[in-house]
């Protein structure tokens, strides 16, 4: 699926379209634009943490584990040169034990190469 995104009138502004489902998508630059919703480094943040909770939960499923209370927490460290997106897997007490075979799941994941754990 092709997600598609235009300008809107407001400055900075932007609506992003996918399928059945849209979004906008605000930034504040220049002493313009607002916060009427994520801006773009947050919505990546979302889709990366996403994925990957989408990979965690598949790895608890296959072990025959309760996914609840799971999380991902990413954030991205913004450069002149480089964006770098760091992660945090957060595991209720009762799967700590599962830590490592999470995180290498986590690892082998199609964004696998786009983040660094913290």
């Amino acid at each position: 699926m092709t997600i598609s995104v235009r300008a809107l009138a407001t400055r900075w502004q932007a609506q992003y379209a996918s399928g059945d489902h849209s979004g906008i998508v605000d930034a504040f630059k220049l002493g313009t634009g607002g916060s009427a919703s994520p801006g773009p480094h947050e919505l990546l943040e979302a889709a990366l943490a996403g994925c990957m909770i989408i990979f965690a939960r598949m790895e608890l499923a296959e072990q025959g584990l309760d996914d609840t209370g799971v999380g991902v927490a990413v954030e991205v460290e913004r450069a002149e040169a480089v964006s770098r997106f760091r992660y945090t897997l957060i595991l209720p007490p009762l799967l700590e034990g599962h830590r490592g075979a999470l995180l290498a799941r986590l690892e082998r994941s199609p964004g696998g190469a786009t983040h660094r754990r913290q």
